[in-house]
């Protein structure tokens, strides 16, 4: 794993550049922590133009993991406009844990302006702020059917979109609002000591 900051942020720079994702920050290995990292704007065709969590050869592979505790993914930008998929972060094949940090501004002519959460994925969310992105349909977190996602923590997430998923709730700041998207609304609390009932403000079908 790549821990020194300065060489964190050299491999940063190259999201600038990148074209069709040759140069974006994909996640290959089982398992890979960051901190204090700031990934600049990409633009890419496809899919996740910071971080692309793919695991080993796609999605017939070994599934990655990327554990994000603090720093800054920025403003990135997929433009396929069919196929562009997750601004910031595509969950593609594995899963996300995030801590910390703040993931915003992400663009994509598809879904998932901040994060895109591919069938069969994980995303776990236990800190963090998620905002300020644009896309099609879920302008913060898309999340695919089959996807599971986990709010454990006091995250501030400007929207999520479910289309035709689930949002499994154990621990949210109850003084927060998440603009809830959806073509099928599920919300599941488990084992919460409070009423999250305020907390989501609902479009679409329910």
């Amino acid at each position: 794993a790549i821990t020194d900051p300065s060489e964190l942020e050299k491999r940063a720079e190259l999201c600038k550049k990148a074209q069709d994702g040759v140069l974006r920050h994909a996640v290959h290995q089982a398992d890979r922590s960051v901190a204090g990292l700031r990934i600049p704007e990409g633009q890419v065709l496809n899919r996740g133009a910071n971080i692309l969590i793919q695991g080993s050869n796609g999605a017939s592979g070994t599934k990655g993991t990327l554990n994000i505790y603090s720093g800054n993914i920025v403003g990135g930008q997929t433009t396929n406009s069919s196929t562009g998929q997750a601004g910031n972060i595509h969950v593609y094949n594995g899963t996300l844990n995030v801590y910390g940090g703040t993931i915003t501004g992400g663009k994509a002519l598809g879904q998932g302006g901040n994060i895109l959460v591919a069938a069969d994925q994980t995303l776990n969310i236990y800190g963090g702020t998620f905002n300020d992105g644009t896309a099609s349909a879920g302008n913060g977190i898309y999340v695919v059917s089959g996807a599971k996602v986990t709010l454990d923590g006091n995250a501030s997430i400007e929207s999520i979109y479910l289309s035709g998923a689930s949002l499994i709730i154990k621990k949210m700041d109850t003084a927060k609002t998440i603009n809830l998207e959806s073509s099928k609304t599920g919300v599941f609390a488990q084992n919460v000591p409070a009423d999250y009932s305020g907390c989501f403000k609902v479009s679409g079908k329910s």
